[in-house]
């Protein structure tokens, strides 16, 4: 075993023992990435299973797994109130993952499952998007395309180890350029992977409201062009100045055959079709 582990406070709202016999893991995560920013794992995983034991919401788990840490919060013989579906909740085990999806946080998640189902036989494993009944979830958020090598080490433990390499994130097709776009975008392209759009010239911003997070604005004199862009504008074949504008906005809306007007409007058909090529892993 390659990973600590803790003890954690017992959730307010859990139901005793089992209907049903266990079959089945659900993956979940925290919640927003940018939420545990600057702050260290254990000291995130004690803020979730704080938040379980004062009850703030109607909601538990088993475990609280980040990279080479495991906190036990309920034992499996319990019933823990975590999949939006009473049937699901009897029959499975609930483990919420650090929401930034690192190859550590992955590898200890497939440690955890491949030592549940070498214990209780093989297991379903599903994401919370997948069984929730009541509404809708974006968990269990970038876990969800890394759910297939997990479910092969869930239904025959022997599978194991996990690759290291987290598979892409899947991007909203929301319409909005922002950081997730970006870092994909940067991804696709080989560019260095930050997330941010560098020295672009402020006299642009408002007019393209669907540009959101991520985009450095300056003023225009001193506006340099990013690496991105350059990258971008030679897939589009106009001048690779670096700066995005009318004329780099219509080569783009071109490539992805969306009306050429120039602009970047909010919920943009052309950065919905960036977004599904990216999801394709092309441009």
């Amino acid at each position: 075993m390659s990973f600590t582990v803790y003890s954690g406070k017992t959730p307010k709202f859990y139901t005793p023992d089992r209907e049903r016999e266990i079959d089945s893991i659900v993956i979940h995560h925290w919640g927003a990435k940018s939420s545990y920013q600057g702050m260290d794992d254990l000291s995130a995983m004690r803020s979730i299973e704080n938040g379980f034991a004062a009850g703030g919401r109607e909601a538990s788990a088993h475990y609280i797994v980040a990279s080479g840490k495991v906190m036990q919060v309920l034992h499996d013989k319990h019933t823990a109130w975590h999949a939006g579906d009473w049937v699901m909740n009897t029959r499975s085990i609930g483990i919420e993952c650090h929401p930034r999806c690192s190859s550590g946080d992955l590898n200890t998640v497939a440690e955890l499952v491949q030592i549940l189902a070498t214990g209780y036989g093989p297991l379903h494993l599903y994401g919370h998007s997948d069984v929730i009944t009541s509404g809708t979830t974006a968990c269990p958020g970038d876990y969800y395309p890394n759910l297939g090598p997990l479910r092969a080490i869930a239904l025959n433990p022997e599978n194991g180890p996990f690759p290291v390499d987290p598979a892409p994130a899947v991007l909203a097709v929301d319409g909005y350029w922002g950081v997730g776009t970006t870092t994909r975008l940067q991804e696709v392209l080989g560019t260095t992977r930050d997330g941010a759009v560098s020295s672009q010239d402020s006299f642009w911003k408002n007019q393209n409201p669907g540009l959101t997070s991520g985009w450095e604005w300056v003023a225009s004199s001193s506006a340099v062009g990013s690496q991105l862009i350059k990258s971008l504008q030679r897939k589009c074949s106009v001048s690779d100045d670096g700066l995005i504008g009318p004329g780099t906005i219509k080569a783009i809306q071109r490539r992805m055959g969306t009306t050429a007007d120039g602009t970047v409007s909010e919920q943009s058909k052309m950065v919905m079709e960036m977004q599904r090529r990216l999801n394709r892993n092309t441009i």
